[in-house]
């Protein structure tokens, strides 16, 4: 088993390199089997993005380093003189998405390479619907999709949870309320509160259709209002997918709701305190609270239904929309079993993760129990002969 470093699609650095490079001169032999640990699923982000270079990386260290192979394949020194030219790497071990994936890669014509995913120790559950059922030589491998836990189905009924993002995401539901609140106080101390429109006046005498041209006078308003918008247009996953233009124009209509629901609480708000809270004092920071409080949660569930939609439809904002809803379950991770015949791989899965865990013991020797923790095979133990 050998295991490198390539995180954060950065390249492996040199003593990495040097070191591989001397062990597999000095201490490869041929014929060898090899399980290759690394910090992330090249196999999947490059999938999901073309311009994605874990792939490249992981390659060259498999063909270059580890095999030793040179660009002239006649080249007497080529695959470290002949003797690594036959090892094969069976499985390419990671996590970094935070679920258990499968892949199966057909690696020239007879050999077959496991590709798994374990990342489910910790954090929140990366959702495993947007995975590919094929990944085409041209995006860097030749793999077919074995298994995912959750499945893919699970996956997307969990996604569902976005529609639900403004109790999911109090603190986010918040900051958005307050872009509404502050772009209606800018409006306030522009000074554009006339008699005829319906904003501290609990009598008005004008029309909604006012709106536009004290928008028009309050830059302040226009240019807070542009900000936000391109602001949440920026938040757009651009690279994920198979849909690039609709990843744009999807962010586009994002973003622009946003600024829907400031103008329409600017209307409608004012005109339900006009006539359910006719003489009650302080109109303007009532409405400010309103702004926050109603600005908010309207935009938290176009923030939700973006995610969702991205999600399923896009099969974008991977964990954009996997941590939004904070899922807790589906933990998993591998046992691994190596014989002189082969290897087994035992993935194990966590369906429900136990929550109610309580130190039983004291803070020199602490000892947490909790319910009991109900695991299960996600699926036949792989076989991996020798």
């Amino acid at each position: 088993m050998i295991g490198i470093d390539i995180q954060l699609n950065a390249d492996i650095d040199v003593p990495q390199l040097n070191y591989f490079q001397n062990l597999a001169e000095k201490e490869l032999k041929a014929k060898d089997k090899i399980i290759l640990a690394t910090a992330e699923p090249a196999w999947v982000y490059e999938s999901f993005d073309e311009s994605n270079s874990s792939n490249k990386r992981l390659k060259f260290f498999i063909n270059r380093i580890l095999k030793g192979e040179t660009e002239d394949k006649t080249d007497p020194e080529c695959y470290y003189k002949g003797k690594n030219k036959d090892i094969e790497i069976t499985t390419i071990l990671t996590g970094d998405l935070h679920h258990y994936s499968r892949y199966e890669e057909k690696v020239g014509t007879k050999e077959t390479r496991q590709l798994v995913t374990a990342g489910g120790g910790g954090a929140f559950m990366h959702s495993t619907h947007s995975l590919k059922e094929k990944i085409n030589p041209s995006e860097g491998f030749d793999a077919s999709f074995k298994k995912a836990f959750p499945s893919k189905s699970e996956s997307l009924s969990l996604n569902n949870k976005n529609l639900l993002f403004f109790f999911h995401g109090p603190w986010m539901v918040l900051i958005l309320g307050l872009v509404h609140a502050l772009s209606f106080y800018f409006l306030l101390i522009g000074g554009i509160q006339t008699e005829n429109f319906y904003i501290t006046n609990s009598n008005p005498s004008g029309s909604a259709l006012d709106l536009f041209d004290i928008a028009i006078l309050t830059p302040s308003v226009i240019l807070l209002n542009l900000t936000f918008c391109l602001g949440i247009y920026m938040f757009t996953d651009f690279k994920s997918g198979n849909h690039k233009t609709a990843n744009k124009i999807t962010g586009a209509v994002h973003g622009l709701s946003h600024i829907l629901v400031f103008y329409l609480c600017l209307v409608y708000l004012p005109l339900f305190n006009s006539v359910n809270l006719a003489g009650v004092p302080f109109q303007g920071l009532i409405l400010f609270i309103e702004m926050w409080v109603i600005g908010g949660l309207l935009s938290g569930f176009i923030f939700g239904t973006y995610l969702w939609f991205s999600s399923r439809y896009l099969n974008n904002h991977i964990t954009e929309a996997s941590s939004s809803f904070k899922g807790e379950d589906f933990k998993n991770f591998i046992r691994i079993h190596i014989s002189a015949t082969g290897t087994t791989i035992y993935p194990v899965g966590i369906r429900t993760a136990v929550k109610n865990w309580k130190n039983v013991g004291d803070e020199k020797n602490p000892r947490f129990e909790g319910d009991e923790v109900k695991y299960e095979l996600i699926e036949e133990p792989i076989q991996i002969p020798h």
